[in-house]
């Protein structure tokens, strides 16, 4: 069962500034004619790091599609076994906002919070039943998850320093290199520097369950 998680609200801002990235880039606070330039390469050098991390690095709405339920039957939480929970994705996850999915009848219809437990503190955030999941249509994408992702200083969740540097090397990367490829090297992928800093803290997560 492939699933997939999309942005629904963006950041408000990003987690580099301007003024850090010319910093990176020597170029002088007074020379503002390519500000518009770095400032996109910011948000596309923090997109293209939590892409490749799979961990959203600031607050963001996301929505996660899912075919079916896992384990469709009756399933008690004290028993769960890894395999039974639906695993959310581009954590950290501050909160698991909504659960629906579409009924027999092809009407949608949102899960009671009671009829779940939730686990936000592994690296890897499941959602796992109370009882049992609830029937569904057989139809593609019949589950929603809304939740609210990204790291958040307010609750304890700090910006991972490895990942400000992987941004700021990578900004430099499409600064410098605005081509597509340099020496046979394509310059849409993340820079080898930027993957190694992330590597430490990057998350892998399954998107085939059983």
């Amino acid at each position: 069962m492939v699933i997939y998680s999309k942005v629904t609200e963006a950041p408000d801002s990003e987690p580099v500034t301007l003024e850090e990235a010319k910093v990176q880039l020597h170029i002088e606070d007074d020379y503002t004619d390519e500000d518009a330039l770095i400032t996109s390469l910011i948000k596309t050098a923090r997109r293209m790091s939590e892409s490749y991390a799979g961990l959203s690095f600031l607050t963001q709405e996301r929505e996660m599609k899912l075919d079916r339920f896992p384990c469709n039957g009756d399933y008690y939480y004290n028993r769960r076994r890894r395999s039974d929970g639906i695993i959310v994705p581009y954590g950290p996850i501050q909160s698991i906002d909504a659960v629906k999915y579409i009924d027999g009848d092809g009407v949608e219809q949102t899960m009671d919070p009671a009829d779940y437990k939730t686990d936000l503190h592994s690296d890897l955030a499941r959602i796992f039943p109370t009882d049992s999941w609830p029937s569904i249509a057989d139809e593609p994408n019949a589950v929603t998850v809304q939740y609210t992702a990204g790291y958040d200083s307010v609750s304890g969740l700090n910006f991972p320093e490895e990942a400000r540097q992987a941004i700021l090397m990578q900004v430099t990367t499409l600064y410098q290199n605005r081509q597509d490829e340099v020496l046979g090297t394509s310059t849409n992928m993340l820079c080898w520097g930027s993957r190694k800093l992330l590597d430490p803290i990057k998350v892998y997560w399954n998107a085939e369950q059983d």
